[in-house]
């Protein structure tokens, strides 16, 4: 079995990790981008107090979407090339790494927990499209590397993968709410990887 080596054939473009959607502001947006868009109903973070309805409605839309767009992405991915969404997510974090991520870093990343990624590291090993290393610096640290099986099933996959994605997310949103959604989920991961020391982007 053959180590993915980046310096030899190293992975071509980028697959962004699976973003889910959220709908911003309370309505509709203005078809004329001057326009007033009206103020969300908030409370301050501090609160612990029920949700207003436009909070509700956005961390309600969050739940719902990710939760559907997973089932659907992932149904979809692996009927037309027989690899789970979860299996697809660690080959994308271990090309867009180089090939290798220590296993504590890529469990924080991925779509499961840290539990559920040892468990899925294990299956794909015994499908061939990623290996264990001990790390050399820690001898009870491990890497997960990606093998040239793994990285040709990524290739073979990525097309329907990210077909899906611009049909069901990317087309369903404007480009000022692209923005707008990269961005919240940029600075909500950036806050969490400061209040738990994990690497999260």
């Amino acid at each position: 079995m053959q180590r993915f080596d980046p310096r030899n054939d190293w992975f071509s473009g980028t697959s962004p990790a699976p973003v889910f959607a959220v709908d911003v502001g309370t309505g509709p947006v203005p078809a004329d981008p001057g326009s007033i868009v009206p103020e969300p109903d908030r409370l301050d973070d501090s609160s612990g107090g029920q949700l207003t309805a436009d909070e509700y409605h956005a961390w309600r839309g969050f739940l719902r979407a990710h939760q559907a767009l997973f089932r659907v992405l992932d149904e979809e991915l692996e009927q037309a090339t027989g690899v789970p969404f979860v299996h697809y997510d660690v080959l994308v974090q271990l090309a867009n790494a180089g090939g290798r991520l220590r296993m504590r870093d890529l469990a924080g990343r991925l779509l499961v927990s840290r539990s559920g990624a040892t468990r899925l590291i294990d299956r794909m090993e015994r499908d061939g499209h990623v290996v264990r290393e001990r790390c050399s610096q820690d001898g009870r640290g491990q890497y997960a590397v990606l093998t040239v099986e793994g990285l040709a099933a990524l290739e073979a996959s990525r097309p329907t993968h990210l077909k899906g994605v611009r049909r069901r997310f990317l087309g369903q949103i404007d480009d000022q709410q692209l923005l707008a959604v990269g961005a919240a989920f940029t600075r909500i991961l950036r806050e969490l990887e400061r209040e738990t020391g994990e690497s999260l982007l």
